[in-house]
Order: structure tokens, then sequence, then C-alpha cells
């Protein structure tokens, strides 16, 4: 069966009948991915993050405050999802300036280096999976080499 996830796009948007977007992972019961939105920050349409359920159809997930895009990568068992968000969505662009984040259904959407310690010398770059007990893998830029965080409040939902 082929379920169609939606836009976040409203139908009225003459844009709606392309709806383009992407879904990157998926656990249980909930879809992630970006679906294009229209940013009152850049008059433009732009990808945004959204977490998708058959009860309540798509949520737009938001962004990192001054930054108009976002792109929803990885969900666990929990609901907690990680993605980047970004200043632009030109491809190149994006890869050099996004920011990782994780988002909660209880905290939001938070910058993942406000999880890192910051006397641990740590920056995280990307966020590429999460496990269901909220550890985060990447790449950091303390040796450039991958890293684990293990938030200390594991389940921040």
């Amino acid at each position: 069966m082929l379920t169609e996830l939606g836009s976040l796009l409203p139908s009225s948007d003459p844009v709606s009948a392309e709806q383009f977007g992407v879904a990157y992972d998926i656990n249980v019961a909930q879809v992630v991915g970006w679906s294009l939105c229209y940013s009152e920050t850049t008059f433009d349409y732009v990808p945004r993050a959204f977490l998708w359920t058959q009860r309540d159809g798509m949520k737009d997930l938001g962004t990192l405050p001054a930054e108009p895009v976002s792109v929803a990568t990885k969900i666990n068992v929990f609901g907690q999802v990680i993605g980047s968000s970004y200043e632009t969505h030109d491809d190149q662009r994006a890869q050099a300036k996004g920011r990782p984040f994780l988002w909660t259904q209880k905290t939001g959407m938070r910058y993942l280096n406000t999880l890192v310690p910051t006397t641990s010398g740590w920056a995280f770059n990307s966020a590429t999976d999460i496990k269901p007990w909220g550890q985060i893998v990447g790449q950091g830029t303390r040796n450039g080499n991958g890293s684990l965080l293990t938030p200390r409040t594991l389940f921040g939902f």
C-alpha cells in the first residue's frame, strides 16, 4: 500500500500541485524528511523538516533561529529527531553552513552543540544517526573524527 504524506504547502498554493519533498526515515508510526514550504524570511520556497503521523499528517518542525531551511534525517522509536538547519537551500553552501539539531515533542528544535558540555572541546558539524536511548553519532571538530554524543538527559521528550 502506498500512502501519500502530503505537503507543508497549503492546497491553495500554486506550487502545492508539485508537492516537493523527501522522506528519509521511519520508526513504527512516524516518518521524517523535508517538504517544500514558503519562507516569510526569504520570500521563497525552501525545504523544511517535517514529522508525519497517520493521525496528524505532516507537521512542520521549524528551524533554528535565523535559518529558514531545515531537513530531518533520522528518528528513533521515542520520536526524537535529528537533522540540520541551514541559512540557505543552495546544496553546496548548505553543507558547509548547516547546524545539526535534535527535536523532541517536549523541547522542540535545539541546536545539538547546546547539549555538549562547553568544557569538552567538541563541536558537532553533523548528526548522522540517533539510537533508541538518545545517543547521537556524527562528525565533530575536536579532531575531525566521528563522535558519539550521549545527552545527560537521555529522555528529553
